[in-house]
Parts: structure tokens; sequence; C-alpha cells
């Protein structure tokens, strides 16, 4: 069952696909008018489309998972590509666990896989290698594309993660360690960005949100070190991520 909503004036039009009519061949919809906001909107829409199913909430085997996932699908177009990584993310290692523990096993093995600069791994040895079917490797990423894409955002989730990390360290360390860090990043990235343009441009979302993400987290690192006198004050965060062999520069000279 699919639906869409569109705003009229200060008003929303939900309309819920109900089938073909069996003379014309025109699809049929039915339509509800709602006034509020876009997120309330949205919800209803939701609503609207279970109830004009005949589901309600306990239809058949529908679980909570594919209920959620058929909500995202109805709002994607109002949600940016970070939130419904982000959404389906929750799915897979909360809500349908089996699912999250199948991902992370594919992904493991892609991630060796893609390690080794000479190989060309297809997805049926990637399905071998983690002990999956190819309904499973297939359900949880739909193309080799979409595996390249997991597999770059999770390490760019591992270098966001570690910007909170820095446990006691003085700022400057810190700011250091998490730098390090990201020059780990950039090596193992390296394969699977080249990897994944071969399936796709520069211009894939994934490579400007991750640089994005990548200097959101890093970058309060940076001021507290150099608040701290500790990393030079004229440095920016741009011109520190480029220099893997000269981080000895980037500290503050001590006062003589």
């Amino acid at each position: 069952m699919r639906g869409h909503m569109r705003q009229r004036g200060d008003a929303w039009e939900l309309r819920a696909y109900v089938g073909k009519d069996p003379v014309t061949g025109r699809e049929k919809y039915k339509t509800l008018t709602l006034r509020g906001g876009n997120r309330a909107a949205a919800a209803e829409l939701a609503r609207f489309v279970t109830q004009v199913s005949g589901g309600g909430h306990g239809a058949g085997d529908t679980t909570l998972a594919e209920l959620i996932r058929s909500w995202i699908e109805l709002v994607r177009d109002d949600l940016s590509q970070s939130t419904v990584r982000g959404y389906e993310r929750i799915i897979r290692c909360y809500i349908d666990p089996s699912v999250g523990r199948n991902r992370a096993k594919i992904l493991q093995v892609a991630r060796t896989a893609f390690a080794q600069s000479d190989a060309d791994v297809s997805m049926a040895e990637i399905s071998r290698r983690a002990g999956v079917g190819m309904a499973t490797l297939y359900r949880n990423f739909p193309d080799r594309r979409e595996l390249l894409e997991a597999l770059y955002t999770d390490e760019v989730d591992a270098v966001c993660e570690a910007a909170n990390t820095s446990g006691g360290e003085r700022p400057g360390a810190a700011f250091i360690a998490w730098l390090r860090r990201f020059f780990a990043f950039s090596t193992s990235k390296r394969l699977i960005a080249s990897e994944l343009l071969v399936h796709a441009d520069s211009t894939n979302p994934v490579f400007g949100e991750s640089r994005a993400r990548v200097l959101e987290a890093g970058r309060p690192l940076l001021v507290t070190a150099q608040r701290a006198h500790e990393i030079r004050s004229d440095l920016t965060l741009e011109q520190a991520l480029p220099r893997r062999h000269d981080v000895r520069r980037l500290w503050q000279p001590r006062s003589r």
C-alpha cells in the first residue's frame, strides 16, 4: 500500500492508493484533508494508509520494523539522507536484531575483502565468506554500491565517535590522537572510495556529507586545544587534515 501527501494552502491533502478501477484501469485513491504541520501530516498519512489497506496495527504478519520502514518510504522525500540512514540503523540494530547481526557480519567480511588492493570480490563471494544466503545479502544491500556506501559511512561514523572519546587527555593530545585516527581512516577509505567511484560519481552525497560530518566532529577538539594554547592558533581543521607527515608542526611552540 502506498500513499503521498501535498500541501494546499494551510492544509494537507493525504492520498492512499486503493487499487485500479476494473473497468477503466485508472488508479484509485482515498483522500483525507488535514490541517497542521509537516510531521503531523506524515504521521497521519502513515495511519491513513494502514487504515485504508484494512490493516490496523495487528494486521497479518507485519512487524514493527516493517511498519516503520513503510513510514520512512512515505516521508523519505521530506527527510535528509543522513536522517533516513539514522532511522534505518535504529531499525537494524535495535528493532530487528537478527538483521543487524547479519549486516554486521557482511560488513566485516566486505571490509576485510576490500582492504586488499588487488581484490576483485564478487557479491557472491562476500555472501559465501559471511555465511549468509544471497537473499539475506541483497536484503541488507540491494547492490554493490549500497554495500560500499555502508562501509564508507561506517568508517566515518567511527571517526566522528572517536572525537567524543578523548578521555582525560590534554586538549592538544586529544586532538592529535583524533587526527591520527583520521589518518588511519584516510588510508582504509581510499580503496573503498576508489571502488565506490566505479559505481557512482564524485557527486554522490555520501562524499560531501561525510566530509562535513568529519569537520563538525573534529572542530571542537581543535578549538579546545587552541584555547589551551597547545595547538597553533593560526591553524584551521581544513589545513590540519592533510598533514599526515607533519603533525609535529601543529603544536603551539613553547614560550621561552
